[in-house]
């Protein structure tokens, strides 16, 4: 089965390393037609980066705009106070646990960053 949609979970503290990285990858992945989707999951500190960051916002911007769809961790969410800044930056929280269990047992391609 070839897979045409790929899972990115940023979890790292590592601010640079997600823009120079994931957030690269993950727009680079669409624009060249690499994968046909992808969806690039916020997961622990990264939501307080995503709502706090200027320039993680601007790369979160610049991967929406060319359709990869990054989600945030409600629980993640909730636990550093920001549910409101994500959605109202247009990054819709939800739970993630369950999403990306069927992901990986279904064999889904995922990054961990």
């Amino acid at each position: 089965m070839q897979h045409k949609r790929l899972v990115i979970v940023w979890l790292s503290t590592d601010r640079q390393a997600a823009i120079d990285m994931a957030m690269l990858y993950a727009r680079d992945s669409l624009l060249n037609g690499w994968w046909q989707e992808v969806d690039f999951f916020l997961w622990g500190p990264t939501v307080d980066a995503a709502a706090n960051s200027e320039p993680v916002q601007t790369e979160i911007e610049l991967m929406q705009s060319v359709g990869v769809q990054v989600t945030a961790c409600l629980a993640c969410a909730s636990r550093y106070h920001v549910v409101d800044q994500l959605e109202q930056a247009g990054i819709p929280c939800r739970g993630l646990g369950e999403q990306l269990t069927e992901d990986l047992a279904e064999g889904s391609p995922v990054i961990f960053i």
